[in-house]
């Protein structure tokens, strides 16, 4: 059996990512630092890894996506607004 154990997600900025994941998401944050080159946040059982991109990572249109269940979408959507997230849409289903 397999399940998802860490998301990797690359940053410009870790230190800018990392004030975000845990000032705007409220994750808690559990290893590392920007001068460690790795910052580690819990996400239910995941752990969410920020570390610096590496060159070219974000040529050739990759990009990062994955999805995450709240309990209430308008709820968590009207908290992150308030906390300074910008969204590109609203909620729909």
């Amino acid at each position: 059996m397999m399940k998802l154990s860490a998301i990797r997600i690359p940053c410009i900025s870790i230190a800018e990512s990392a004030r975000f994941y845990a000032d705007k998401l409220q994750l808690r944050k559990v290893f590392g630092s920007e001068s460690e080159g790795v910052v580690g946040f819990k996400l239910g059982d995941i752990d969410v890894l920020l570390e610096p991109q590496e060159k070219g990572e974000f040529e050739a249109e990759r990009y990062l996506g994955f999805s995450v269940e709240v309990e209430n979408i308008d709820d968590f959507y009207q908290q992150k607004l308030a906390l300074g997230v910008r969204f590109t849409g609203v909620p729909e289903e």
